[in-house]
């Protein structure tokens, strides 16, 4: 009987020392695999602030001259020197922030400042819809201003009596938000858009093609999912629209240090 009851309490050890190192082989697998996700979320946003400052480093410096040379040939003018002052700080201050996520409200201003200043320097017309409830929506930031630089240079710039740029901004019912630029310039074909798509998905950028146009659209697809990249299509003008449809995600703004 005493023989019986050792074999069952050295048993009974035996099994609780197995359940002991399965627990903590769980636990240090357990926390293995945190770490390694938390280190995946830590190049994820490494990469995603590279992309920015990519993108930062390849805003025009014409942009700059070419207004500083409006400024000039309008010295005369001190309202539209103010007014060309005015929209170029705000133009900068919204693209020399790196920011990892921003606002739509946010991306807006910019574009509007951006818009504000073409709109004097090539007597080019603009328009920009959004309703107040989209305003907080967080989004990566640097997507709209690029887009409707492609639009100046190739529509309004390429096309003879060409001026209209509009932006549109809505919800779907199904929660998603619909960004559209359209203009008034040749527009593309059904088989150069395709053309287009397709080099803009590659992963490597062509040389021939808009680097903020490719840049925009693998962010896009990269941050949110392959559906919310770029879409080309008419406008109501019958020059291009682009589009793309994001599935907003509440995440915090986080500020990220420029150095």
């Amino acid at each position: 009987e005493d023989v019986l009851s050792l074999v069952v309490l050295v048993r009974k050890n035996a099994y609780s020392h197995r359940a002991d190192i399965e627990f903590v082989t769980g636990l240090a697998n357990y926390f293995a695999t945190q770490l390694k996700l938390a280190d995946m979320d830590k190049q994820r946003e490494n990469l995603r602030r590279a992309e920015i400052r990519a993108l930062q480093s390849q805003i025009n410096p014409h942009f700059l001259y070419n207004s500083l040379s409006y400024i000039v040939t309008v010295a005369d003018n001190p309202k539209a020197v103010t007014e060309m002052a005015v929209h170029l700080a705000g133009y900068y201050r919204h693209c020399t922030r790196s920011r990892s996520v921003t606002t739509i409200g946010e991306e807006v201003q910019y574009a509007k400042a951006y818009l504000s200043v073409m709109a004097m320097r090539k007597r080019m017309e603009y328009s920009i819809s959004m309703t107040e409830d989209l305003e907080n929506i967080p989004i990566i930031p640097l997507i709209l201003q690029p887009i409707i630089e492609n639009a100046v240079e190739h529509a309004i710039e390429e096309r003879e009596n060409a001026k209209h740029v509009h932006v549109k901004i809505y919800r779907l019912p199904d929660s998603t938000v619909r960004f559209e630029i359209s203009d008034d310039g040749n527009g593309l074909s059904e088989e150069d858009a395709q053309r287009l798509l397709w080099s803009l998905n590659q992963k490597e950028r062509d040389e021939n093609e808009s680097v903020g146009l490719w840049n925009v659209n693998q962010r896009l697809i990269n941050y949110y999912d392959k559906s919310a990249g770029l879409r080309f299509g008419r406008s109501i003008w019958g020059g291009l629209s682009v589009s793309f449809t994001i599935l907003p995600r509440e995440r915090d703004n986080e500020a990220v240090d420029c150095g």
